[in-house]
């Protein structure tokens, strides 16, 4: 089975935009685009620096603590994690009110299959490792349909019902976080959006988290109010 998601508006098409629209939003200024000019706030994130042509950084966003070294030097940096030289880092990427609220357990799904995965050979050991077999499952892997066919594939071969969201938008992808008993996170576990995410929401009774990082340390997120505290203050 498979359904269909629409592209969306730009601010939802990845976690950078969110993050981006809620600084700029906080003490001025433009959130990313890919087309903004003057002043804004710009991100850092898996090794490249997102700044367009033509706009003016006051305020950047490191994803990581990755080098980044054609990325300017604004007053203001905000790190997620340990970042060297910011002026504020985080625990995590901060979650919204929003985020926040507990959905019921999905009808229609056992398990989510997530994040942002490099390839299938990266996700096989997590796939091994969540046990699902015989479940409803859904699969959503943004930007990488090779990937999410072949993570589908193997899942399917496990016995399970497999649904394959194409192109999940975030707003999908949050929901399937938020009410999937279990949450299997294929992405880069470095305490972005969705890793946030899925670490609250497997802190409920009767959720499970599975990381394709094994061996992390639980880690509580930080929440939106801290970034505003700090922005405002």
């Amino acid at each position: 089975m498979r359904y269909f998601v629409k592209h969306s508006w730009p601010e939802w098409d990845s976690k950078l935009n969110i993050l981006s629209m809620a600084v700029s939003g906080i003490i001025g200024g433009e959130y990313w685009t890919p087309y903004v000019t003057g002043g804004a706030v710009v991100q850092a994130a898996d090794g490249e620096c997102c700044m367009p042509a033509g706009c003016i950084p006051f305020a950047a966003i490191y994803h990581d603590a990755m080098e980044y070294s054609i990325c300017p030097k604004p007053l203001l940096r905000i790190g997620l994690g340990e970042v060297p030289g910011c002026t504020v880092n985080l625990r995590s990427y901060p979650l919204r009110r929003k985020d926040l609220h507990r959905l019921p357990v999905s009808a229609r799904f056992d398990a989510v299959f997530g994040g942002k995965a490099a390839d299938f050979a990266s996700c096989e050991e997590a796939i091994e490792r969540a046990g699902v077999r015989g479940r409803r499952v859904a699969v959503a892997i943004p930007g990488n349909p090779e990937a999410a066919e072949e993570v589908s594939n193997r899942l399917r071969e496990e016995g399970n019902d497999v649904t394959l969201v194409e192109d999940p938008q975030l707003p999908m992808l949050s929901v399937l976080y938020r009410s999937c008993p279990t949450v299997v996170h294929l992405g880069h576990c470095r305490r972005g959006y969705l890793h946030s995410l899925a670490m609250y929401h497997a802190s409920a009774e009767g959720r499970t988290l599975v990381e394709r990082v094994p061996g992390l340390d639980r880690f509580e997120p930080a929440g939106v109010e801290e970034l505003i505290q700090f922005l405002r203050g």
